[in-house]
C-alpha cells in the first residue's frame, strides 16, 4: 500500500473540492468523466499535398476513479480499485492513466448514487449473456 493515498494523508486545501469519500461511503475514490485533448499523429509516410492536409484534433472521453495528488500536474485516473475490508484503505489500483491538467477541457463527477441494477442480459444480448451470474461477490 506504499503511495496509495488514504483519507488521512490526502489532504487539500478548504477552498477545493475534496474527491476522497467519507470512511463510510462505499466508494472510497470519486468515479469522473474526463474529456481532453490528446496528442494526436498525421497520417504515415509522405504528404506531398500541404494544401489539402488537415489535421484533425483527437479529443477523448476517459471515464474512471479519480486518485488525487498523485503526480504533479495531472489528473490521474484508475479503471479499478478495491480496498482492505479491516480497514477501509485502498489496497491496490488497476490502470492508471496520467492527463495532464493543461489539456483537461472538462471534469464532470459521475452521480454514483443514480447507478441502477441492470440485467446482464439486457446489455450483452441474449445470446452473448451469461447463464448464472457469479454469485461470490
Amino acid at each position: 500500500m506504499v503511495g496509495l493515498p488514504t483519507r488521512e494523508n490526502t489532504t487539500q486545501r478548504s477552498d477545493t473540492v475534496s474527491f476522497m469519500a467519507k470512511k463510510d461511503d462505499f466508494y472510497k475514490l470519486t468515479p469522473v468523466m474526463v474529456q481532453w485533448v490528446d496528442a494526436f499523429d498525421g497520417p504515415n509516410g509522405w504528404i506531398e499535398d500541404l494544401e489539402a492536409y488537415r489535421p484533425n484534433q483527437c479529443i477523448p472521453i476517459t471515464i474512471g476513479y479519480l486518485w488525487p495528488q498523485i503526480v504533479p500536474g495531472y489528473i490521474t485516473l484508475v479503471s479499478t480499485y478495491h480496498w482492505e475490508e479491516e480497514d477501509g484503505e485502498i489496497a491496490a489500483i488497476s490502470c492508471p492513466t496520467h492527463i495532464p491538467v493543461g489539456m483537461v477541457k472538462t471534469i464532470k463527477v459521475v452521480n454514483a448514487h443514480a447507478l441502477q441494477d441492470v440485467e446482464i442480459h439486457s446489455i450483452m444480448g441474449e445470446k452473448n449473456s451469461i447463464k448464472e451470474p457469479y454469485s461470490e461477490c
